[in-house]
């Protein structure tokens, strides 16, 4: 992965991203507009990935399940999810592991 050298290349990239994902991560460009550290938007990005794989687990849950969803609810976020326990998790409401394209990116981002 090639390194990014300034908040401008940041945002950039952001801009050139899917709508979906600019719509997702749209608190990015003022983060990085304001001169926070590198570190506070990067937080901030892992934050939201953590949400939405919470929510892919909660939905799954309830629409193929048919959890009861204040119940799916609850058990989703009570859930201390480490990186490996999310992909066993997913496998299990869903029955297959995540797609390999997703892990490679997650597995990406985990080494920053």
């Amino acid at each position: 992965m090639a390194s990014i050298p300034s908040y401008k290349a940041v945002l950039k990239r952001f801009e050139a991203s899917a709508e979906c994902v600019q719509w997702y991560f749209d608190q990015l460009p003022s983060l990085l507009n304001q001169g926070f550290p590198y570190e506070v938007s990067l937080a901030y990005l892992f934050l939201r990935t953590e949400r939405a794989q919470n929510r892919a687990l909660y939905c799954g849950a309830v629409k193929l399940h048919r959890a009861n969803s204040e119940v799916a609810e609850k058990a989703i976020n009570i859930q201390h999810l480490t990186r490996e326990g999310f992909l066993k998790l997913y496998e299990t409401i869903f029955g297959k592991a995540l797609p390999k394209s997703i892990k490679q990116k997650i597995e990406v981002a985990e080494t920053i």
